[in-house]
């Protein structure tokens, strides 16, 4: 009678031990991300954060909002996130990459200031054969051991050098409307 228990007990044992194995192990956030769809949601996972902060929404049209995770497992934390955005500018369509992580990164050291917060805004425009003009505008900060790197940028060979000047200066504009907004929610938050 013991050795028919312990027959049964064993097996059972091992498979329920593998069943709540791969119940938590099991990989739910296969990317290391969990797409939400809007900006409540998003903001909602990251309310009592230290040192994750958003920007505002606005009225740009938002592609989609994702949060980074630190883990693959249905027990893993949300991180920090990444906002997708997209604008149709008449002849021109302008992405914006509005993206924090907390590893992965290189720790800004800023050639500008604002309430505290050092952070580097950095123009670029590449030309490859045949393809149309690259433009990027990159705007980067830190806040505590959170990276933030936010970046807007188009494919265009269509703007006149005072149009592409005039597209850059309200993209940088832009960009630094975002990270003012987070740094200030930050200062907030210290007091």
């Amino acid at each position: 009678k013991i050795l028919k228990t312990i027959l049964i007990a064993v097996p059972a044992a091992v498979i329920l031990f593998v069943l709540v194995d791969a119940f938590i192990t099991w990989p739910v956030y296969h990317s290391f991300t969990k797409d939400v769809e809007s900006y409540d949601e998003l903001s909602t996972v990251f309310k009592d954060s230290e040192d994750v902060f958003l920007p505002d929404e606005d009225d740009i049209p938002t592609l989609s909002y994702t949060i980074l995770m630190d883990g693959r497992t249905r027990f893993a934390k949300p991180e920090t996130y990444c906002i997708f955005k997209s604008e149709n500018r008449g002849d021109i369509t302008v992405y914006y990459n509005l993206y924090c992580a907390v590893k992965g990164e290189t720790p800004c050291k800023g050639t500008q200031e604002y309430n505290g917060v050092a952070y580097d805004l950095i123009s670029e425009k590449r030309q490859e054969d045949n393809d149309p003009d690259y433009h990027g505008v990159y705007l980067s900060f830190d806040i505590g051991e959170v990276f933030y790197r936010f970046n807007a940028f188009y494919d265009s060979d269509t703007q006149s050098p005072e149009d592409e000047k005039t597209t850059e200066e309200q993209l940088r504009a832009q960009l630094e409307t975002y990270a003012k907004q987070v740094i200030d929610k930050y200062n907030a938050s210290l007091g």
